[in-house]
């Protein structure tokens, strides 16, 4: 790794295939202050808390769309974590199974632009990118999305989208 050019470099995009080298790399770069963002295929519960516990600041399904990881790159440079909706069941079972009991009648009650924002931001786009999407301001976007979570009885939008996703699959 010391012949990597990391200079100015922020992120750094890691394939889980590397197997246990992987996780000595994403310690190795959390120390040097860049932000590990993993990218790989056949996600179990142990492999995901092991790279998050190892310092990565994203995981990403590979089969990701290109710019599903592209919108990760960004919201991991700009100090936010992002998670593959996929893998939201193995960090939060908690939430995933309160929105399974009760976010089909709440999410029914959500108008069709809230159900869109939402679903833009499980798809990893941030708000500005959800905004540009839906061609409104971003102020918009944020009132869509506190609309929904007042409806959906939700805390935060993690919350609301495991919720319209539950809904999406039943």
């Amino acid at each position: 790794m010391a012949q990597w050019p990391l200079r100015r470099v922020a992120v750094v995009v890691l394939g889980l295939s590397q197997g246990d080298l992987l996780l000595g790399r994403v310690r190795e770069l959390a120390e040097r202050r860049l932000r590990p963002l993993v990218v790989g295929l056949d996600w179990t519960r142990q492999h995901l808390n092991d790279v998050l516990a190892a310092g990565a600041w994203g995981c990403l399904e590979k089969d990701t769309r290109p710019e599903s990881v592209l919108s990760g790159v960004h919201a991991v440079a700009h100090g936010n974590r992002v998670l593959s909706p996929s893998l939201l069941e193995y960090c939060v079972p908690r939430l995933a199974a309160a929105a399974r009991r009760g976010g089909a009648e709440s999410v029914r009650r959500l108008t069709r632009r809230e159900r869109q924002v939402l679903a833009l931001l499980a798809q990893g786009l941030s708000t500005t990118e959800a905004a540009r999407q839906c061609g409104v301001s971003t102020a918009t976007v944020k009132s869509h999305v506190s609309h929904a979570l007042a409806k959906l009885g939700a805390r935060n939008r993690l919350e609301a989208v495991l919720m319209l996703r539950e809904d999406a699959v039943s």
